[in-house]
């Protein structure tokens, strides 16, 4: 339940920081991830002991990828022109003793 908590507050971090929307796709992916793989140990009659590691892995998944959502800001998203005319423009640079 402590862990659900933190990691409520760290989307709400994320989500503040710049991410927006994409502050959710942790918990989305995480949650729906842990309800498949337990609907699936249950049809198949798994115990919750079968179940918990993958779970865990889950959780840390959701954990580490927050805690990179917070710690970094989101990446400036320009349009695709101010992205390759600088790149084209260094290409166009002479080779040394070429004039």
């Amino acid at each position: 339940m402590l862990m659900l908590i933190i990691q409520i507050v760290m989307t709400a971090v994320a989500w503040k920081k710049g991410w927006g929307p994409k502050a959710l796709l942790p918990m989305v992916i995480g949650l729906g991830l842990a309800f498949i793989i337990g609907f699936t140990a249950g049809l198949s009659g798994g115990s919750p002991r079968d179940i918990a590691a993958p779970l865990v892995l889950v959780d840390l998944g959701m954990l580490i990828s927050l805690i990179v959502m917070v710690s970094r800001k989101p990446a400036t998203s320009g349009s695709v022109k101010e992205v390759v005319q600088p790149a084209a423009q260094a290409a166009e640079v002479p080779a040394p003793g070429v004039k």
